[in-house]
């Protein structure tokens, strides 16, 4: 809005400098000097009649110089084009046959007037004032629709990232439970249903939100780990999530950390073997959230991690919605290691 009052600005303060100008500089009849007791005084003559004829043909110029932009800058988003041109050019012959028109109807026969050539003079000087302001508001209108647009796609692109993220463990989840109802443990099933309850609700609650709080995010990996637990024995799988810092009200992108925790648990962990798996969120910075996870890689799994769509999936997200503000490192070794560092400008959590 202030952008537009600012337009308006400028455009009046173009259009009384201008007039004024040639008026002051068009309007001279005569020039006289007269000196007496050796002082010398000028004297400016303006003829009425041309002031008004002047006034006149900027009033015109000003209509065809607005008009122009109109033509100029929807011209190319106007589908039926020779029909808007036809139209435009019908339009100029219009104001242009008013102004000659009005200068014979208004003003005596042998008055003062502005010459045919000052006139096309004028009226070329305006044109190319309006051509240049057209051709900016083109460019500025092209900006703000690639931005949009742009925008859009991004989060167009969002939507189907998380809507490709989120079911995915979801169908794991539940192919637990089938397991678990095979093995005919009411307990554990009670406490999976419960589990699954609760990620349900996270996602269909939370995740409508553009952002959620870390302290969030851990308890539905909380959640989740837990729930992936019920897959193991007891002393199967060891799993330790540390929280450094006390910054947990910080706002991240909701499901962000999961896929790297499930990618643990589906290519770490066999049943009937030890593994162990340690998840570590440092939020000692109030707008930083530092996220590491590692697990052993399994010898019979190593060649599933080259394969798999999540980590691809998962950068295209972070470029999305943290671009500059993420680092994001995986390291493979005996060890399969993420980092990732995220910045969120988030103040609250500072005070």
């Amino acid at each position: 809005m202030k952008v537009k009052y600012f337009e308006i600005i400028v455009n009046i303060v173009f259009w009384l400098l201008s007039g004024w100008l040639l008026v002051s500089s068009l309007s001279v009849q005569s020039h006289e000097v007269y000196i007496i007791n050796g002082e010398e005084t000028q004297y400016v003559n303006r003829n009425p009649d041309l002031i008004k004829s002047l006034l006149v043909c900027i009033l015109f110029n000003a209509i065809l110089f607005y008009l122009n932009v109109f033509i100029l800058v929807h011209l190319q988003r106007n589908v039926q084009k020779l029909k808007y041109i036809a139209i435009s050019i019908s339009l100029f012959i219009f104001f242009i046959g008013g102004y000659f028109t009005s200068e014979w109807l208004i003003f005596p026969k042998n008055s003062l007037k502005v010459s045919t050539l000052l006139g096309i003079s004028i009226f070329i000087f305006y044109m190319a004032i309006s051509t240049l302001y057209a051709l900016s508001k083109l460019i500025v209108i092209n900006e703000n629709r690639t931005q949009i647009l742009i925008a859009e796609k991004n989060q167009y692109r969002l939507t189907l990232l998380r809507r490709q993220l989120q079911p995915h463990f979801l169908f794991n989840a539940l192919n637990n439970l089938l397991a678990l109802v095979d093995h005919k443990q009411s307990p554990q099933l009670v406490n999976a249903i419960h589990k699954l309850s609760g990620l349900l609700r996270y996602v269909v609650d939370e995740s409508k939100e553009n952002t959620v709080t870390v302290a969030n995010e851990i308890e539905f990996i909380r959640n989740y780990v837990g729930l992936q637990q019920l897959r193991y024995e007891s002393n199967e799988v060891h799993c330790i999530i540390n929280i450094e810092g006390s910054h947990t009200s910080q706002k991240v992108e909701p499901g962000l950390f999961l896929p790297f925790v499930e990618n643990a648990f589906k290519y770490g962990t066999i049943p009937e073997a030890k593994s162990s798996i340690e998840i570590l969120f440092d939020l000692q910075i109030h707008n930083q959230v530092f996220f590491r996870i590692s697990n052993r890689m399994l010898q019979n799994q190593i060649w599933q991690y080259k394969n798999g769509t999540g980590i691809n999936t998962i950068k295209e997200q972070l470029n999305i919605v943290y671009p500059d503000k993420h680092e994001l490192n995986i390291k493979k070794s005996d060890f399969f290691i993420v980092e990732l560092k995220i910045t969120t400008n988030d103040e609250s959590s500072n005070r």
